[in-house]
């Protein structure tokens, strides 16, 4: 593999319909506006976003069933690289209904279960794809019949070859994931109060919750992202938070997984000849850079799509402040 390539793990592959209508009436007949379908998921996300800036990225996930081979069809004529383990099981549908006020609704449907003999085939791809990848992002949730230990296992690969990992998400496996050490753990503001089981609301609150787990699990960065309010990175001292400027998103599914590849991108780029990153690497840097390009991803139908002409106006905008301590 290039040794440029950020390898993106994300097992829990989507056929995605995207519908656009004025207003989501809970009970009544919705009359859809425009409608499409793609290829998605938090790993396919990021994927596109850091292909959009110009990167290169390959995803590994599942892919079954009729869905799944529309999945990898559709990947494939977009130009987006992926290693896919086939399984028997049909790939999930998610349906998003995005209103014209920017509000998302998204019902997602459960995830595959693999056989023993699949999760066995997904690991093998795993061990031949992160040699020699720059960067290792994990991202979302397992598939049923995953074992919870597996992202572990993974980030435990990935160190024994120095390969920075950026871990997103906070299922089950991301929690046992931690004691592993990623580089960097990127939340939203939910999913980090479900890590730490109970609500981290204030900045004193979220500075406990940075802390504790930063101290516990070796982790380097903590970033939360807040929607359309930001989002928060902690390097063990400082909390910075990162503002975009105001948009009118078309949809917001994806603009955290287009921040996700942010981070990397801004990591690797501040890394230079040297790939792993230095250990003086800027987190305002990588803050704003991965609210760039979540904004600018919620600009677009696709999820984690980028125009570049709009995220460079984007990131213009960005403006980051130390949070004192409350």
């Amino acid at each position: 593999m290039d040794d440029a390539v950020i390898l993106i793990v994300g097992q829990n592959s989507v056929w995605q319909k995207l519908c656009i209508l004025p207003r989501l009436e809970r009970g009544e007949v919705n009359r859809v506006r425009d409608a499409r379908v793609y290829a998605a998921g938090k790993g396919v996300n990021a994927a596109r976003a850091a292909v959009a800036m110009g990167a290169e990225a390959m995803v590994l996930g599942y892919a079954g069933g009729v869905c799944g081979q529309l999945f990898m069809d559709d990947l494939s004529r977009e130009g987006i690289r992926g290693d896919w383990t086939r399984i028997e099981a049909e790939t999930r549908i998610c349906t998003t209904f995005a209103e014209e006020d920017g509000l998302s609704t998204e019902v997602i449907e459960p995830a595959p279960r693999v056989s023993d003999g699949e999760r066995a085939g997904f690991l093998r791809t795993f061990m031949r794809r992160v040699y020699g990848a720059a960067f290792l992002i994990i991202s979302g949730t397992t598939v049923e019949g995953e074992s919870e230990d597996c992202y572990a296992a993974y980030i435990a690969e990935a160190h024994t070859r120095s390969i920075p990992v950026l871990l997103d998400s906070a299922c089950a496996a991301a929690r046992r994931a931690l004691s592993e050490s990623p580089e960097i753990l990127k939340v939203n503001v939910k999913e980090l109060a479900l890590l730490l089981g109970s609500p981290v609301d204030g900045h004193g609150d979220r500075r406990e919750a940075y802390t504790e787990l930063a101290r516990t699990y070796g982790i380097r960065w903590i970033i939360a992202t807040d929607g359309a309010q930001g989002m928060e990175g902690f390097d063990g001292s400082r909390i910075l938070r990162a503002v975009p400027p105001r948009i009118r998103p078309v949809k917001t599914i994806g603009g955290g997984d287009a921040a996700a590849a942010g981070i990397a991108l801004s990591m690797l780029e501040q890394a230079g000849a040297e790939r792993r990153p230095p250990a003086g690497a800027s987190l305002e840097q990588a803050l704003i850079m991965a609210a760039a390009m979540g904004t600018a991803s919620c600009l677009q139908t696709v999820g984690g799509g980028i125009d570049k002409a709009e995220y460079l106006s984007i990131r213009n905008g960005v403006t980051v402040r130390e949070v004192p301590p409350s």
